[in-house]
């Protein structure tokens, strides 16, 4: 049997594995990306209808395409998040060949490389980059027995309501997907007891930022693995019905009976830990920690955020929490359905190398740039410092309220190392010089700025490097679409910026032209 050869071999082709084609392109290198089903395959085949993201269109997006058709603070559902990244492989040209599993991947003989056995041949590559995720085997405990006469899913099978046989639902797991889920089923009508054990419950939104943004600002991305102790703390955050705060109390409020962690089952009868109280008093505690991490940090950047006080209010415990329920006869309560969102197991079993700790974990070992760092404000997609220092950062939703904009800047920035100077960039391709979304300054914008992102990438710098910009517009109208389109760009990195209204640029197709200055660090 022939061998098929290959640079570099990436596995799966979800958010990680075009995300990572789009950075080998990037920097001239041939792969090939290996999808076992279809490109993301886990959004169409194994989520519930109406799951949305449960981070905003800002966050969740590649650098280079925004969702169409969606506000940057709204929460994609799971159908435009699936066309949106066939789009984005398309658009990149990403290699991708479906519909072929990895079964092994081992060491090859020699030492060069790895050997990977698929249904469809055998490929040999130099590096291997698995992108598989970690929703990988799930987990259903053996606790209540088969014979047992009530439906037992896992919530990667649950599609919605009218799937499940008539009667009440218990709904075992209170993390995203759980709570979602019973909220959905109670919605419905459903009558819905839902399993609450330990969980950490951020806030959706504080001081007018999205929970992601703070996740970046507090440095929670740069966590290389769970805190000891902290492996099986679930995370309760919802992107449903807009955005909300799960907030137990308002379930139980509408109805929905809290219980705690399921222990046993005997007899027809669910038997649950009296831990409740405990469970929820805990992700309060995790809650007002995020809020007051978040108000440090405000008053140490000196960023004018809006307070909210408000958002310290936690409400009364309800019935079910003071006499908690400590079991439930299923057949009593007419539950028909259980529905066991108790998550997922890596399953790394078919890559057959070194780097997994005793539990079968990967071992993390995270790439740190040798350079000199202020703390930083960030946008919320990664890490938590800021490369040099911004003086006085501000957002301009706050400088300009009478306009829709949302732009984190700064009034100064102190940078040291090496300078990048880019020619003032138009909405043109920067290879082919063909014009783009004439006519349209969003689209221009969009293009503008991903030439200098690519630029700026080009001379080994970051976004997070560029320190000043400076926007020419041939119409002031043009001024908040433009600007707004610009801060996606920028969320976090408050450079200092100008913008001038001028007669024309060179082409009278453009509507905008922005040139940029980047510092990178020296050691």
């Amino acid at each position: 049997m022939s061998v098929e050869t290959v640079e570099t071999l990436v596995i799966g082709a979800g958010q990680a594995g075009i995300a990572m084609s789009e950075h080998l392109s990037r920097q001239g290198l041939s792969h090939l990306i290996l999808e076992r089903h279809r490109i993301a395959e886990r959004w169409r085949s194994e989520r519930w209808d109406l799951l949305v993201a449960n981070g905003p269109a800002w966050h969740d997006r590649f650098p280079g395409m925004t969702f169409p058709g969606i506000d940057p603070d709204a929460f994609a559902p799971r159908q435009n998040i699936v066309d949106y990244f066939v789009a984005y492989a398309e658009a990149i040209k990403a290699p991708i060949r479906d519909g072929v599993a990895v079964t092994s991947l081992r060491r090859s003989a020699d030492g060069a490389g790895f050997t990977v056995e698929t249904p469809a041949g055998v490929i040999a590559a130099k590096n291997v980059v698995a992108a598989t995720g970690p929703f990988q085997r799930p987990l259903i405990p053996a606790m209540v027995p088969a014979d047992v006469p009530v439906l037992q899913i896992h919530s990667n099978q649950y599609r919605n309501p009218d799937q499940l046989p008539a009667g009440a639902v218990l709904v075992v797991g209170a993390g995203s997907s759980g709570t979602q889920i019973a909220d959905e089923l109670q919605r419905s009508g459903r009558r819905v007891y839902l399993s609450v054990g330990p969980h950490n419950r951020p806030p959706r939104r504080y001081r007018g930022r999205d929970f992601c943004w703070w996740l970046g600002a507090l440095g929670k991305w740069s966590a290389e693995t769970p805190t000891p102790g902290m492996e099986h703390i679930t995370i309760a955050v919802s992107g449903a019905y807009g955005g909300q705060t799960i907030d137990f109390r308002r379930l139980a409020a509408r109805g929905m009976t809290l219980v705690g962690r399921a222990r046993h089952f005997e007899q027809g009868v669910m038997h649950f830990a009296d831990d409740l109280a405990q469970n929820i008093a805990r992700g309060d505690a995790d809650y007002l920690s995020v809020l007051n991490e978040a108000d440090a940090y405000a008053r140490q950047e000196g960023l004018d955020l809006p307070e909210e006080p408000e958002a310290r209010q936690i409400g009364p415990d309800p019935d079910c929490v003071i006499n908690p329920v400590r079991q439930i006869s299923l057949a009593e309560a007419g539950i028909t359905t259980i529905i066991w969102a108790t998550g997922y197991a890596l399953d790394f079993s078919w890559l057959q190398v070194e780097g997994f700790a005793e539990a079968g974990r990967p071992i993390h070992k995270p790439y740190s740039r040798p350079c000199r760092r202020e703390r930083r404000n960030d946008g919320g997609l990664k890490g938590q410092i800021m490369i040099h220092k911004r003086i006085r950062p501000f957002n301009t939703a706050k400088t300009y309220p009478e306009q829709k904009l949302d732009n984190d800047l700064a009034q100064a920035v102190v940078a040291r190392g090496t300078t990048i100077f880019l020619r003032g960039q138009c909405p043109q391709d920067l290879d082919t010089a063909e014009d783009v979304g004439i006519g349209d300054p969003v689209a221009q914008t969009h293009k503008v700025m991903q030439n200098i992102r690519q630029l700026v990438e080009e001379c080994g710098g970051t976004m997070e490097h560029v320190c000043k910009l400076v926007v020419y517009l041939t119409d002031v109208r043009h001024r908040e679409p433009v600007y707004r389109t610009m801060g996606e760009y920028i969320r976090g990195v408050h450079p200092v910026c100008t913008g001038l209204v001028v007669v024309a640029l060179a082409r009278p197709t453009w509507l905008v032209e922005i040139d940029a200055t980047a510092v990178l660090p020296n050691d």
